[in-house]
């Protein structure tokens, strides 16, 4: 099965600082499977929470206030662009850089040499996703 998240439908909660990294939590993050292309082709889709740690990142306007709800984000590693749904499992180094509208309106914007996703907790409420 192929698995991504789905930015939309996400919740950020937190922007930690761990050293010279960035980590955003999204509890809970929509997780998309399936036998195609997740978050396109039809599948399953759970919560469970996530950790995305961004190597050696920055913030532009960061939240002020959490929780959040994510209405939009873009994700570039690279030479690679997700509009919305990221592939996992995700690492990778190099330069990358992550936008997202947030449910007050506001955008944020991480810069970094790295991202790296991790899965936290269990999934919960499952229920089948149709294109």
């Amino acid at each position: 099965m192929n698995r991504g998240i789905e930015l939309r439908d996400s919740s950020l909660v937190a922007i930690d600082v761990t050293g010279p990294d960035l980590v955003l939590t999204l509890s809970p993050a929509y997780v998309h499977e399936s036998h195609g292309t997740p978050g396109i082709h039809s599948g399953v889709g759970y919560w469970q929470g996530a950790r995305l740690r961004f190597q050696q990142g920055g913030a532009i306007a960061p939240p002020k206030q959490f929780p959040l709800d994510i209405l939009d984000g873009t994700l570039v590693a690279g030479q690679e662009r997700w509009e919305n749904v990221f592939p996992l499992p995700l690492d990778r180094s190099g330069d990358c850089r992550l936008w997202l509208l947030l449910e007050d309106g506001s955008e944020c914007e991480i810069q970094a040499h790295g991202i790296a996703v991790e899965l936290v907790g269990s999934p919960h409420d499952p229920e089948p996703f149709r294109r």
